[in-house]
């Protein structure tokens, strides 16, 4: 999304996007010249953070998301299962103007856990 002259949100579809984990192992999830509106990226249990590299408009941020795993005992048929919930977001602002924490807690719920704020440039 971004913001209107008077601070209000606006969606905001971008018509290229490049997603790439560089932390914990560099891998390539998103090259999109298609319109983009949403995306998904992986957390991992074995480590606190994950560190991604964002490109839009021809212009990369990066973006470290710090989160907390816990283990949650199912049944014996299923075993564990992995929650984790979100501490703290840092990025550059060279597109992204702010990100906002609106759900910390990642589930198998699959809600909308960050919300970015583009610059209008």
């Amino acid at each position: 999304m971004t913001l209107d002259d008077f601070g209000n949100e606006q969606a905001l579809t971008l018509d290229t996007l490049s997603l790439l984990i560089i932390e914990p192992q560099w891998k390539s999830i998103n090259d999109s010249t298609l319109q983009v509106s949403k995306l998904n990226f992986p957390v991992f249990h074995k480590t606190n953070h994950i560190t991604l590299a964002l490109n839009t408009r021809q212009q990369w941020d990066t973006l470290e998301v710090y989160y907390n795993t816990q283990k949650q005992f199912n049944n014996v048929e299923c075993g564990l299962s992995f929650t984790y919930h979100i501490e703290k977001v840092e990025h550059t602002q060279y597109n992204i103007d702010q990100i906002r924490i609106s759900s910390p807690n990642i589930d198998e719920n699959k809600d909308t856990n960050l919300h970015f704020i583009f610059s209008r440039r």
